[in-house]
């Protein structure tokens, strides 16, 4: 007779808090995403949930079904509270329902990542301007996890760097930490054997880039990224992005400014300026960061490339050359559209 390892696991849910960067998936039972038929099972079904889950499902307050099948490797997340398993066979002569085998998706993709300016609000709109860097959890950001987030492969990288971690009744770094080695913790995050969870060093989003040098420069996020064929002459790569792209971009160097620069400021005036120009603001992205010491304004054309990107920059350089007067700021665009 087989043996199954099984481990019924109870969370408290976590308390929410404001977040910039969301998980994008979870692994809850009554997500139909997670089933083969697409559909939440109806009571009284056989339900299998596969031999290898190596992850952690997470049950809702009741689940009724004729049979379930455990994982030989695995786990169950049950409510705190009020939770019943209800065994019936109203259904028996109906297909069996099989729970999807979870995939490992990277940390470190931005595919897999949302973000909101506040906890239940909705996802902010696709903005192809922001870098690659900045679309995953910043070092001055919260890390937020659903309960049962499935398998977030860390894929052996040195660390993780943030403000904080939001996930399931582990708040704080010091909790994450000692979760991630756990037997669980392998079983949620696989891959992180040697990964540090460290607080970032910069926390001051105003003045510092989103993440260190080491994951910048070390293909960190790019090596998950796959990238379009851009559609101009002699494209630029922004800091930060991972791909070429059609459009403008402005970067002044920090370090040499000598009057008192306050970003947020700046993006507030910016935004106006943009908003009386002549071009159809929901024709473009833009995108005001701080990358190398730099602050680098990156416009680009939402649709194929015609220029309106490199219009849109050329009208405001009277709003540059009074804003920088203190500091050197350099334009990149690029030549015309190739088809």
């Amino acid at each position: 007779m087989k043996t199954c390892t099984i481990c019924l696991v109870l969370l408290v849910s976590a308390c929410n808090a404001t977040v910039s960067k969301v998980w994008r998936y979870n692994l809850n039972y009554d997500n139909p995403l997670n089933w083969q038929s697409q559909r939440v099972p109806q009571p009284g079904l056989d339900v299998y949930l596969p031999a290898k889950l190596n992850s952690v499902v997470k049950l809702p307050n009741t689940v009724n079904v004729a049979s379930i099948t455990l994982p030989l490797k695995g786990a169950l997340l049950i409510p705190d509270s009020d939770f019943s398993m209800v065994f019936q066979s109203g259904h028996r002569s109906q297909d069996p329902v099989s729970f999807n085998l979870p995939p490992r998706r990277p940390y470190y993709s931005t595919s897999n990542w949302r973000t909101l300016t506040d906890p239940g609000s909705k996802e902010l709109q696709y903005n192809s301007a922001i870098p690659h860097t900045e679309r995953i959890p910043c070092q001055f950001e919260t890390a937020n996890f659903p309960d049962a987030p499935g398998p977030v492969d860390l894929q052996y990288h040195e660390a993780i760097e943030l403000k904080d971690v939001a996930f399931g009744s582990a708040q704080g770094l010091d909790e994450f930490r000692a979760f991630l080695p756990t037997e669980l913790g392998q079983m949620v995050f696989p891959n992180a054997d040697e990964t540090i969870t460290r607080e970032g060093k910069c926390l001051n989003p105003d003045k510092c880039k989103c993440q260190p040098d080491w994951i910048t420069n070390g293909g960190v996020i790019c090596d998950n990224e796959v990238c379009p064929i851009p559609r101009c002459v002699d494209p630029i790569v922004p800091s930060g992005h991972c791909c070429a792209v059609c459009g403008s971009m402005l970067t002044m160097d920090l370090t040499n400014f000598y009057g008192h620069f306050v970003k947020k400021v700046f993006v507030e005036k910016l935004d106006q300026k943009i908003k009386l120009s002549d071009v159809d603001i929901s024709t473009i992205d833009y995108h005001v960061g701080i990358q190398n010491d730099a602050l680098q304004l990156v416009i680009l054309d939402k649709e194929e490339y015609d220029g309106r990107s490199v219009q849109l920059m050329k009208s405001l350089d009277p709003f540059f050359v009074k804003n920088f007067r203190d500091g050197k700021y350099s334009i990149s665009s690029p030549n015309t559209p190739h088809y």
